[in-house]
């Protein structure tokens, strides 16, 4: 302060600069609500640092996942008003007031009922979503995962996945929960898969643009994923430096080539190959625990024993046997170069955060760059798709390995996370 009691500009400055400094503490320890709505109102995002943004960014993201809570939980309320009204006819137009108050397409308010419906049944997962901690699409994808399940079960499945959806994308969630729910119950599982494939169809419908969609529904895992790699061993041999069309519009056309049956293209490059990851009790038919085809998810334990029994494709293995790596190998006599197999059996995928890619169709990194004297060993080495290796190489992001499974990213803005790698 001045003589005069007046505010100069450098004290006024520092004030506000503590005033924001209060209000982010205030952002990060607050609750989800009307609290935390009016701290958020004070923030100015052109002082805030990339760090600060990004805690201003999870803040706002917790709010809306507690207000699509409540907002559910309205829309549930109502159609339980509607049912009160008529109640032989219960919900069946519950739909309807939804909609028109919302002016709402029919489709969209009975999507919008049942998500409010499936909350309702799982208080847990509902109760997460209010404070925060998962957003909607989380959420969605543990309630309509947990679809027709037995409701005891339900429970204890959604209890185990809770407690790592925080960290996991929704892509995480649903594989890990495929797992749980065939390792809580191996026969509903296999059920489940057996009823699924009666309702395998190909569907064709148009786009607005003039273009068509191509769809294949509930096939077989193994063959879709097997087919998948052919599709993406015939792109990448055409994918030269001439060739001006992107790897998923090569991809896209060599699948049309070989279904209308004009494939021209080369058959250079290694066979199509697809991983199977089955414990060794599993594949001996000692426990029904699930198999892993990485980058598609958990599968059945019968499915996992045809697969090793057929042998119709090169298909990579990897035997485990109290959570340790006891044998790797390929299902054909021409194997690959022992070191890639020791890696991409340790690590079934992309080690980026979030990332799923299969480590089969992802480059092999070396941590320390070989023009810095980094050495082709397997501590050196992880598998990264093609968009996080350049995330890596040219995207500003810092790679640092912590132990054998687990890797420590550092963003552009210098935020720290943690890649742990489940030990097989």
């Amino acid at each position: 302060m001045t003589s005069t009691g007046v505010l100069n500009l450098s004290d006024r400055g520092c004030t506000l600069l503590e005033q924001m400094f209060d209000t982010l503490e205030a952002v990060e320890s607050t609750a989800p609500g009307a609290d935390l709505a009016f701290e958020l109102e004070k923030l100015d995002r052109e002082s805030l640092s990339g760090e600060e943004l990004v805690g201003l960014m999870k803040a706002r993201s917790r709010l809306i996942a507690h207000l699509q809570a409540e907002f559910y939980a309205d829309v549930k309320a109502v159609a339980d008003a509607v049912a009160k009204v008529d109640p032989d006819l219960g919900y069946e137009y519950a739909a309807d007031e939804i909609g028109v108050a919302l002016t709402w397409t029919r489709r969209a308010a009975e999507a919008g009922f049942e998500l409010a419906w499936e909350l309702d049944q799982h208080p847990q997962i509902q109760a997460v979503l209010r404070e925060g901690r998962i957003d909607l699409a989380k959420a969605k994808t543990i309630v309509f995962g947990l679809t027709g399940v037995d409701p005891e079960v339900a429970r204890k499945v959604a209890d185990q996945i809770l407690e790592r959806a925080e960290r996991q994308t929704t892509g995480q969630i649903r594989a890990r929960l495929a797992k749980l729910l065939i390792t809580v119950d191996p026969d509903a599982a296999a059920d489940r898969y057996q009823a699924g494939l009666k309702d395998r169809k190909v569907v064709l419908d148009p786009n607005q643009d003039g273009t068509a969609n191509l769809h294949l529904y509930h096939l077989p895992p193994d063959q879709a994923a097997l087919a998948f790699d052919r599709i993406d061993q015939h792109a990448r041999v055409l994918a030269t430096g001439e060739e001006p069309r992107t790897l998923d519009q090569l991809r896209s056309d060599v699948a049309l080539d070989l279904l209308v049956g004009c494939l021209q293209h080369s058959e250079r490059g290694r066979k199509p190959i697809v991983d199977l990851r089955v414990d060794l009790t599993t594949l001996l038919g000692l426990d029904e625990n699930p198999g892993e085809i990485p980058g598609y998810g958990p599968i059945i334990a019968d499915l996992a024993r045809q697969i090793a029994e057929q042998q119709k494709s090169q298909w990579r293995f990897t035997a485990i046997d109290d959570h340790q790596i006891v044998m790797t190998g390929t299902t054909r006599r021409r194997p690959s170069r022992p070191q890639r197999r020791r890696i991409e059996a340790r690590h079934p995928s992309c080690v980026f955060p979030g990332c799923r890619m299969p480590s089969t169709h992802a480059d092999f990194d070396h941590r320390t760059r070989w023009a810095d004297g980094g050495k082709t060993e397997d501590h050196n080495l992880a598998p990264l798709c093609d968009h996080n290796h350049g995330s890596k190489d040219r995207g500003g992001w810092h790679l640092e390995l912590v132990d054998l499974h687990t890797y420590k990213w550092t963003s552009p803005l210098g935020l720290k996370y943690l890649v742990e790698i489940e030990p097989p």
